[in-house]
């Protein structure tokens, strides 16, 4: 039974567009967290076939047009030793969802999606849950950020 609003106190942004991965790499777009003290990242895959592997990445800085770096593993949480900095989505990963948060204190990050394997497709998204935000309730949801 669903007894508290969870909608009201989050905010979906998209980061990197679900598609037909080809690319060597796709870089999402950059998400303001301003105001808001939780990040979680999701990452989703269609049902076309996978042929090899991605990382999904997330990328920090302190200002929107440049200065990203690779998020320190510490500030990944639910990555595992493998691949503390993100999540990889490899064949089997059909139709499915990883999901991985953030703790750090850069304001403005972004998912960079990485070929594994040479010649890799795949149909993959990102999106960043924003949550605990410092005015609630929430009201522009689904926006680049």
């Amino acid at each position: 039974m669903a007894e508290y609003d969870l909608n009201s106190e989050v905010k979906l942004v998209q980061s990197v567009s679900p598609a037909a991965i080809t690319a060597t790499t796709t870089t999402g777009g950059v998400v303001d967290t301003k105001g808001y003290e939780s990040v979680t990242v999701i990452v989703t895959t269609g049902s076309a076939t996978m042929d090899g592997a991605f990382t999904a990445a997330l990328h920090e800085s302190d200002v929107t047009g440049s200065g990203y770096a690779l998020v320190d593993t510490d500030d990944v949480i639910g990555a595992s030793a493998t691949t503390p900095f993100g999540v990889v989505v490899a064949i089997g990963d059909e139709d499915a969802q990883l999901r991985f948060g953030y703790r750090g204190k850069k304001r403005f990050v972004k998912v960079i999606v990485t070929e594994v394997s040479a010649n890799t497709t795949g149909v993959i998204g990102a999106s960043v849950l924003l949550g605990n935000p410092a005015t609630a309730p929430v009201t522009s949801q689904n926006a680049i950020a």
